[in-house]
């Protein structure tokens, strides 16, 4: 049995510690006794690899809380020293414990999960390009890939085996055929993702899972997008760029954030923009949303009296933070959507719920939210934006 990850080891009896890097770890049978199982660690620079006799007797405990992260700590006997396991892929892992545990049981073992250490430790391979259909590897990727690009060569759907990627951080998937955005990319932890120039329709709601905190730059322009799911405003992106779909408004309580420097949505059906948008550090392009610039007759809103659902969610809402509550342990996922609708009143500042009869539309210049506007000659910066009133006291303030 076979685990490749990233090896530390720890000497309890003196304090100090080494890091191995890249490593192997094999079990592996005793010449002498077959009965007997060793832990081989083999590594570039010590390919004889460290060898701990008598895994049966020799483990003293094993630490397996954070296995779902890649991570495990065996702790043993003779010498006394801890091995750290990082970055190893989960499935893989979590079979290897099953066959270290069985040999500590002095269980025998099928010689398929007992072969000998590998005589060389080939260097990881962290990047791939693939640009030819003919280079798509059949037989699955290289587990401890961090930056994967696809491009051009008419993949028409994101397989499990890209998807199980653990450790990928960079995925981009451009000038393909891809007609929806898949919704196991949820628990991925990546920090870019572009999907430029398929032909999406739809967007999955991926960004409720861990995909949601841990990505920065999102492309999905040159696509046939019509609407994006609300958990956006989960986000915390640098870069968005939606240009060149079919959207004809962004989630209401979408707000960019103080860290968004690029925002592009230029090329859309785009009639406003969100009330909640801010987005002061940011370049913003929106050219060819012809309703965005069209002037608006200013009309006070007409909400009727604040129902006993928005005020329930104004409670969640206080009790909270509803974007980084877990969906379906804590909130139904039905209610999801109408909960990360929720923007602050335009006159007293709580938030409530944005319905058609409680938004206005205001002519406001993009510098009054935004760093920079990419513009065309003559536009005059004014656009469109959305403005919430939660009563009509509210409403009367305008």
């Amino acid at each position: 049995m076979r685990l490749t990850c990233d090896a530390h080891l720890t000497y309890r009896k003196t304090g100090g510690g080494r890091r191995l890097g890249q490593a192997v770890i094999t079990i592996t049978p005793n010449i002498k006794k077959k009965s007997e199982y060793n832990l081989v660690i083999t590594t570039r620079k010590n390919e004889a690899g460290f060898i701990y006799r008598n895994v049966r007797s020799n483990i003293k405990k094993m630490f397996t809380s954070c296995v779902r992260e890649g991570k495990l700590t065996i702790s043993l006997k003779e010498p006394e020293h801890d091995v750290l396991i990082r970055m190893a892929t989960v499935v893989q892992l979590e079979n290897f414990i099953k066959v270290l545990q069985a040999a500590q049981k002095g269980l025998e073992l099928p010689n398929k999960l007992t072969i000998q250490p590998p005589t060389k430790i080939k260097p990881k391979v962290t990047r791939m390009e693939i640009s030819q259909r003919g280079d798509y590897p059949i037989r699955g990727f290289p587990m401890e890939l961090r930056t994967l690009r696809i491009l051009n060569i008419k993949l028409t759907r994101l397989q499990n085996k890209v998807l199980d990627l653990a450790n990928l951080v960079d995925l981009v998937v451009e000038n393909n055929l891809l007609e929806e955005v898949p919704k196991a990319l949820a628990s991925m932890s990546l920090n870019t993702l572009s999907l430029q120039g398929n032909k999406i329709k739809r967007v999955y709601d991926i960004f409720s899972g861990t995909l949601g905190s841990t990505i920065k730059v999102l492309n999905l322009s040159h696509n046939e997008i019509t609407q994006i799911p609300y958990s956006l405003c989960r986000t915390k992106l640098h870069v968005l760029d939606l240009s060149y779909n079919q959207l004809e408004t962004l989630p209401p309580s979408f707000h960019g954030g103080e860290q968004m420097t690029v925002l592009k949505i230029n090329n859309n059906r785009i009639r406003y923009l969100p009330a909640n948008l801010c987005i002061r550090t940011a370049e913003v392009t929106l050219r060819a949303n012809s309703d965005l610039f069209e002037t608006v007759q200013q009309s006070k809103p007409t909400p009727g009296a604040m129902t006993l659902l928005d005020f329930a969610g104004r409670a969640v809402h206080q009790a909270f933070c509803v974007s980084r509550v877990n969906v379906d342990k804590a909130i139904p996922q039905i209610l999801y959507p109408y909960l990360l609708s929720f923007v602050p009143c335009g006159g007293c500042g709580r938030l409530t719920f944005p319905s058609p009869q409680r938004r206005t539309l205001r002519h406001v210049h993009v510098l009054d939210f935004a760093a920079s506007l990419v513009s065309e000659i003559g536009e005059n910066g004014m656009v469109r934006k959305a403005d919430i009133r939660c009563c009509p006291k509210c409403a009367r303030s305008l």
